[in-house]
């Protein structure tokens, strides 16, 4: 009986583990998501996948080639953005807002390995202003929103 609960508990551990090690749940910050996204959302984040799981319109946690200060030693500051553009993808044509800098020295074309990200709002700091980001820059893939009543916040009016 004892070892019964012990192999259970030990079962339920492991699986913490595995399921922390592969979903993370962020908060979205700022307003560069908007309208899909509001400042306090929360979305469920696969940490690792495969990287030909990417298609456009797919939204992700980046690392931003400009990495910001954050509060917290050794702690990246995740940007939350949506893919728009492949490798090989013409850069003039992607996006959802036309690229208003011409004169920055990118190439025509999205770099294999890379991908253009866009906000969802007009104003977003995204590949308008960096260029195409590394698939090496890519911390998360998200997978859904949750609903607010699941994580205990208010719903914000």
């Amino acid at each position: 009986m004892l070892t019964g609960l012990v192999l259970s508990i030990s079962i339920c551990i492991l699986l913490v583990i595995l399921l922390r090690s592969f979903f993370v749940v962020a908060i979205v910050k700022q307003e560069s998501m908007t309208p899909t996204f509001k400042d306090g959302d929360a979305v469920l984040v696969i940490r690792r996948w495969p990287t030909r799981w990417l298609r456009k319109g797919q939204i992700v946690l980046i690392q931003p080639p400009c990495s910001l200060p954050s509060p917290e030693p050794f702690e990246v500051i995740p940007f939350i953005k949506r893919i728009v553009g492949l490798p090989g993808d013409s850069i003039p044509n992607v996006g959802r807002y036309p690229l208003n800098n011409h004169q920055l020295n990118w190439p025509s074309c999205v770099p294999p390995g890379h991908f253009f990200v866009q906000g969802d709002h007009m104003n977003s700091v995204d590949s308008r202003t960096w260029g195409a980001i590394s698939i090496s820059n890519f911390l998360g893939l998200v997978i859904m929103k949750i609903p607010y009543h699941v994580y205990g916040i208010e719903v914000p009016e």
